[in-house]
């Protein structure tokens, strides 16, 4: 069979062929992970992983008599090495090596890059070849412009029909490839200092935001095996347990690497509703820690309310009902939010051939709503509606306690979809106890506030203007008390205030402030009562509440 390879021109990632050490695996969160769930790592055999390598100089094989790639069989796709490649091997140690999370993995297939684009994915113009590959990493590039859209797509048919999970880097340089980066199903790498392709993808909706993700390395060819060999530890843990085999699915594990991926190292990462990705660090730095984290969480089953998670992922498709799927930031903590939406370009031939393939994109966004107490109602807190990726990443810091949900929306129905979510909770302040007013009543001032005030937590102020024309009386964002007693109901009303049963003021009408001042830390019951002033309680709310400390005012 012809390789027809003299038209194709691949370049190397890596500007100068350097051997360098393995990177270390506690930049990408190993050490934490060996910590937390050390036992329960996989074995990482059940796997079948390859490697794409470009030709330098005839050479394009890892040396496996390098210590590091002890006890991995490497065999050849489609011919025989002719020789060993310096640029092979670095990326072979942090794809499968020893010192990798992958290591273990008893085999490995290697490519020659025209070889694969050819007789694996041109395939003589058939569908590309199933190979039962599991997981295949990219660490080159081309630049050529001959038939780079018809490859695209069937990279892209292989990845979602076929369910060849493919990682692939962008250039170090700043020009964009025209290979594989373009993708729209491929995960796509860079490296955390920035230094590599920007400027969003130049063929096939022209603008697309890459890299998805970046790994702490030197060069993008260096940075992509190491998101390779995390990948495959995912993938081999959702192997060997039944319950996480959706995971499988690359929607589903490519959302779930991007919801895990850490914002601390960049302080200037930064989204928008249309754009869902930092245009030079994606969704941020890879972190096998956090995504194992959310991986055995296990799956989430959308509307479900009674299910509400910190930290989730499912693999499902859309129907005609949004789906929604719920977690809660409980009492006195607030949470940072990653969450991450994918869905695949599908294709699809024109005729019976392969002659001629269609691509088609459906467009799905992601929302985060707030849902209010008794079902008064939901607030939208931020949306991800890129029209032209097939991604959506929704990053919210300091949400307060309370019920969220995440809700899928689209038109289209039958899309098949991989969300993930983990919500980071850190302790916060002493709540603010806030009298709101109810639903359409806007003649009374009724905005006061009873809060133990954040500088000075010794200090209780009561407001209770307004108490009896239906407001609500919440603790942060929790309702604990609504009012049922209306404007024309509240003359001759009066209010008291007392702590740990002591009365401490009392007005002759509903509406009142006041404030009281605790002499030494402590636990503490506030109780809020509406009466008639002679002993008929209308109204009676307890409130508990912590001083931890005092403050001079």
């Amino acid at each position: 069979m012809r390789l027809g390879i003299s038209h194709v021109i691949i370049v190397f990632f890596c500007l100068s062929i350097c051997s360098v050490a393995s990177a270390s695996n506690n930049k990408f969160g190993y050490d934490m992970l060996l910590e937390h769930y050390g036992d329960a790592l996989p074995q990482n055999g059940n796997l079948t992983v390859a490697m794409v390598e470009a030709m330098r100089h005839g050479l394009w094989a890892p040396n496996q008599a390098d210590s590091n790639l002890h006890g991995t069989t490497i065999n050849y796709g489609l011919f025989e090495t002719k020789g060993n490649s310096t640029h092979a091997t670095e990326v072979a140690k942090r794809f499968f090596g020893l010192e990798s999370p992958l290591a273990g993995i008893s085999e490995a297939i290697v490519f020659e890059a025209n070889a694969w684009l050819f007789l694996v994915v041109e395939n003589g113009a058939k569908a590309p070849l199933d190979l039962k590959i599991d997981l295949i990493n990219h660490s080159w590039i081309s630049n050529t412009e001959f038939n780079s859209t018809n490859i695209t797509k069937r990279i892209d048919y292989m990845i979602d029909a076929l369910d060849v999970f493919q990682v692939v880097g962008i250039d170090n340089a700043s020009g964009f490839p025209t290979l594989l980066a373009n993708s729209f199903n491929a995960l796509v790498v860079g490296i955390s200092s920035g230094n590599h392709s920007e400027g969003g993808t130049i063929i096939e909706e022209i603008g697309r935001l890459k890299p998805d993700i970046v790994a702490d390395e030197t060069y993008t060819s260096y940075a992509t095996p190491n998101v390779s060999s995390i990948t495959g530890l995912l993938m081999s843990k959702a192997k060997e347990e039944p319950g996480l085999s959706n995971a499988l699915k690359t929607e589903a594990m490519k959302a779930i690497l991007m919801a895990g991926a850490r914002k601390t190292e960049f302080a200037n990462w930064e989204h928008s509703p249309n754009q869902p990705l930092d245009s030079k660090y994606g969704a941020g730095e890879v972190d096998i820690y956090r995504s194992f984290d959310i991986l055995v969480s296990g799956e989430s089953k959308p509307n479900s309310p009674n299910n509400a998670q910190e930290k989730g992922w499912d693999f499902n498709q859309t129907e005609s009902q949004n789906p929604i799927y719920f977690f809660q930031v409980p009492e006195g903590k607030k949470g940072n939010l990653s969450a991450i939406l994918t869905w695949h370009r599908k294709i699809a031939t024109v005729g019976e051939d392969w002659t001629q393939v269609n691509g088609q994109l459906a467009n799905l966004d992601l929302r985060l709503w707030r849902s209010e107490m008794e079902g008064e109602g939901l607030d939208l807190i931020y949306e991800s509606k890129s029209d032209i990726d097939n991604v959506e990443h929704i990053y919210e810091e300091s949400l307060p306690s309370g019920l969220y949900y995440l809700e899928v929306e689209t038109n289209h129905e039958q899309v098949e979809y991989g969300i993930a979510w983990r919500t980071d909770l850190e302790n916060t302040p002493l709540p603010d106890i806030e009298i709101r007013p109810a639903s359409g009543i806007s003649k009374i001032n009724t905005r006061q506030i009873i809060r133990i005030t954040p500088e000075f937590s010794n200090a209780i102020v009561v407001g209770l203007s307004g108490v009896a024309d239906g407001s609500s009386i919440m603790v942060g964002e929790k309702r604990i008390f609504r009012s049922q007693i209306y404007p024309n109901d509240y003359q001759g009303l009066k209010t008291q205030l007392l702590i740990d049963g002591q009365i401490i003021e009392t007005t002759q009408n509903a509406q009142a402030r006041y404030e009281w001042q605790a002499t030494e830390p402590g636990s503490y019951e506030a109780q809020v009562l509406v009466t008639n002033g002679i002993g008929a309680v209308f109204e009676s709310k307890q409130i508990l509440f912590e001083v931890v400390r005092i403050d001079p005012r």
